[in-house]
C-alpha cells in the first residue's frame, strides 16, 4: 500500500517530559530551529516536581507554532506519549524525548525521504550517543533496516536501528497499532517497531540527525524496568521465543546487569562473572560489553 503525502503536512511532535528542567531548553531550541516549520508540539508533563511545565509554557509564548501541555500522574513515557498523541492533529508524528536534540534539518530530510518512498510507514535516521554530563559524543550509530540488525536489536545485541527520538511515523499507522504499550518503561521502541512490521516497513536517512543524550538516572539505566520490559516482549514477540535466540537474550540481560554493576562498583567478583560468561558465550559477551560501554 502506498500513502501519498499532502503538500507541507502537519507534523505533531510528541514529547514525554518528567523532571527535565536541566535538558529541556536545549531540546526545545532544536525543535524551534527546524527548517521545516509546519509542526505542533504536544507535551505530557508526567508528574514533574521541578520547573519542567513552567519552562515549556514560557517557551510556548515565544514560538508561533501551537503548543499544548498535558498533565499525567507518573504513568511512564509510553503512556505519556499516548496521551499527547490523543491531542495531536498531524498526519505525521515525530517523537522527541525531553533530553534529546534534533539537527535542524531532521524533519525536512525525513519528510523528503518518506515522500520519495510512499510505501513506508515511517522513517528513522542515524544518531549520535552523547554523554549528558560531559556533552561528549561516545558513539555514532549508522545503519540500515536489515533483518540481521533488527533481530540483534530484539535480543539486545548491538545498538538499536531506531530510538523514539529518531522516528517520524504516519499517524494513521500509529493509531492502527494502538500506539505505545503503556506498560513498557523500556524497550518501547523495539516493541512499536515489531508491531509496525519492521524492518520492511521502515526506512532511514543515512545521516546523523539526532543526538541521543544519556543521563545516569534515565529509565534505560534501571534494570528493574529493563527486566520487566524484556519479559513483556518475550511474551509478545514470536521471534524471541526461538530457543537459541531466547538463550542469547537471557545471557545478554545478565551481562547488561553485571556490566553496569561492575562500572559502578569495580568489583573483582563481578569481573570474574563477566570473564566466566565470556568463556561460555564469547561472541555474545563481547557484543554486549561493547554495547554497555557506549550507552
Amino acid at each position: 500500500m502506498t500513502h501519498e503525502l499532502e503538500d507541507s503536512p502537519l507534523v505533531s511532535v510528541i514529547m514525554p517530559a518528567r523532571n527535565a528542567e536541566k535538558s529541556l531548553a536545549k531540546t526545545l531550541k532544536s525543535l524551534e530551529c527546524q527548517t521545516y516549520g509546519n509542526w505542533e508540539l504536544r507535551v505530557t508533563d508526567d508528574a514533574s516536581t521541578d520547573q519542567t511545565s513552567a519552562i515549556i509554557h514560557d517557551w510556548a509564548g515565544r514560538v508561533r507554532q501551537p503548543v499544548t501541555v498535558l498533565s499525567a500522574d507518573g504513568g511512564g513515557p509510553s503512556a505519556a506519549r499516548n496521551l499527547a498523541a490523543q491531542e495531536a492533529r498531524g498526519s505525521l508524528f515525530a517523537f522527541l524525548d525531553a533530553d534529546d536534540v534534533w539537527h535542524k534539518e531532521k524533519l525536512t530530510e525525513q519528510i523528503d525521504a518518506l515522500r520519495s518512498s510512499p510505501g513506508l510507514l515511517g522513517v528513522t535516521c542515524d544518531y549520535a550517543i552523547v554523554d549528558g554530563p560531559t556533552g561528549q559524543v561516545s558513539k555514532r550509530i549508522a545503519f540500515d533496516w536489515s533483518d540481521k540488525v533488527f533481530h540483534r536489536w530484539i535480543i539486545m545485541e548491538g545498538n538499536g536501528p531506531a530510538l523514539c527520538s529518531t522516528l517520524l511515523l504516519r499517524s494513521d499507522d500509529f493509531y492502527r497499532i494502538g500506539g505505545f504499550d503503556a506498560s513498557l518503561w523500556n524497550l518501547e521502541d523495539v516493541d512499536i517497531a515489531v508491531r509496525l512490521g519492521a524492518p520492511h516497513t521502515l526506512g532511514s536517512v543515512a545521516r546523523i540527525l539526532c543526538e541521543y543524550v544519556t543521563q545516569p538516572n534515565q529509565n534505560h539505566q534501571q534494570m528493574e524496568t529493563v527486566r520487566a520490559a524484556v519479559n513483556r516482549l518475550r511474551a509478545k514477540t514470536p521471534f524471541s521465543t526461538d530457543g537459541r535466540l531466547a538463550r542469547r537474550l537471557k545471557v545478554n540481560l545478565r551481562l547488561l546487569e553485571t556490566a553496569r554493576s561492575f562500572r559502578r562498583t569495580r568489583s573483582l567478583r563481578l569481573l570474574g562473572d563477566l570473564a566466566l560468561t565470556w568463556v561460555q558465550a564469547p561472541i555474545t559477551v563481547t557484543r554486549t560489553i561493547i554495547r554497555t560501554t557506549t550507552r
